[in-house]
C-alpha cells in the first residue's frame, strides 16, 4: 500500500528547498506548515517510519533559518542530504516494508502457519525452500506470513513487549501502525 502522506511530505520538502534557494521566505513558511501538517496527518493515518525520522532531524532546525530569513548554503546542502537519504532508501528498499529488497542465495524462505485446536496455539514455521516450489506455493492459504494478522491486538502486543520488564503500561501503538502493511 503506497504511503501517500510520506511521499507528499518529501515532495513538500523538496518544494521548500526550491523556494529557500529563491529566498522566498513567505512561501517557505507556507511549505513548512504544510510539511508539519502532512507529518501529523501521516502519523495518525499511516504511522511513523524510521525513514521519516531521518528527514525530520534536519527539517526542524532548518525551519529556524526560514523564520529568521537567513540564507546559509551549508544548511541547504545539509537539508538536501537529509531529504535525499530517505528518498533513496525508499526507492532502494521499498516504503518501510522492504518490498524492493532483493533476497540473495539459492533458497527462498518458506512459511507455514499451523493452528492447534487442542490448546489453541498458533505456530509459525520458517524453513529454506526451493525457489521454483516457492513460486508455486506462495499464493496458497497459510503460506505467506501476514505479520499483523490480529490487527490492533498484534500492535498492542508489540507495544507491550518493548516496555521494561514489569511495566504495566504499553507504548503508543501508533508507533507500530506501519507494521500493519508488512
Amino acid at each position: 500500500m503506497p504511503r501517500t502522506q510520506e511521499r507528499q511530505m518529501y515532495f513538500l520538502g523538496l518544494c521548500l528547498a526550491v523556494f529557500y534557494i529563491l529566498e522566498q521566505y513567505e512561501i517557505c513558511m507556507v511549505f513548512s506548515v504544510l510539511v508539519m501538517l502532512t507529518v501529523i496527518v501521516g502519523y495518525l493515518t499511516e504511522g511513523y517510519r524510521f525513514f521519516q525520522g531521518i528527514y525530520l532531524i534536519m527539517f526542524l532546525p532548518f525551519n529556524a533559518l526560514i523564520y529568521l530569513r537567513l540564507f546559509k548554503i551549508e544548511a541547504l546542502i545539509t537539508y538536501g542530504v537529509f531529504l535525499a537519504i530517505p528518498i533513496m532508501l525508499n526507492y532502494t528498499f521499498g516504503e518501510g516494508d522492504f518490498s524492493k529488497f532483493k533476497i540473495t542465495g539459492p533458497y527462498h524462505v518458506g512459511f507455514r502457519e499451523i493452528y492447534t485446536e487442542d490448546n489453541e496455539q498458533e505456530l509459525s514455521i520458517f524453513y529454506p525452500m526451493d525457489p521454483n516450489e516457492y513460486n508455486l506455493r506462495i499464493k496458497e492459504k497459510g503460506r505467506n506470513a501476514y505479520f499483523m494478522r490480529h490487527g490492533f491486538e498484534s500492535r498492542l502486543a508489540i507495544a507491550k513487549a518493548v516496555q521494561p520488564y514489569g511495566s504495566k503500561k504499553a507504548a503508543s501503538t501508533y508507533l507500530y501502525k506501519f507494521l500493519e502493511d508488512i
